[in-house]
């Protein structure tokens, strides 16, 4: 069993799992909507469902990777049971601090490769 630790790991398995099946959902989204605009089948303005998609893709695998959740960090709670269902309240305020400084990581981690991504598909497009 994985020990709660403030700004390090506030996920057990069962909640990482969950994290990576969103980013494979958003990878997944990421190259439908990359390949339909190439394709011609999107008009170039659905870009924007490229960005949104891989911030999604790149926040659910970042937070997996991590075994920490942005969200509950957000919110001031933790699980790190096994099965994922025993959501408990993060009670000293250095912990919480130190969770949301993890949570804004990996938000700018997703922002930056969410960028990098719809710019290399922008710039695709232009070729």
């Amino acid at each position: 069993m994985t020990d709660y630790k403030p700004g390090v790991c506030n996920i057990g398995r069962a909640e990482q799992r969950k994290r990576y099946g969103l980013g494979l959902i958003g990878s997944f989204i990421t190259v439908l909507i990359t390949a339909l605009i190439f394709l011609e089948y999107l008009p170039r303005s659905t870009i924007l469902g490229v960005f949104v998609a891989s911030f999604l893709g790149f926040e659910g695998l970042f937070q997996g990777f991590l075994n920490f959740c942005a969200g509950f960090a957000l919110k001031g709670i933790y699980d790190i049971s096994s099965s994922g269902g025993q959501r408990e309240e993060v009670e000293s305020e250095e912990a919480r601090k130190k969770d949301k400084v993890k949570a804004l990581q990996i938000h700018l981690y997703s922002l930056t490769g969410s960028l990098t991504v719809t710019a290399f598909v922008y710039l695709g497009l232009l070729i």
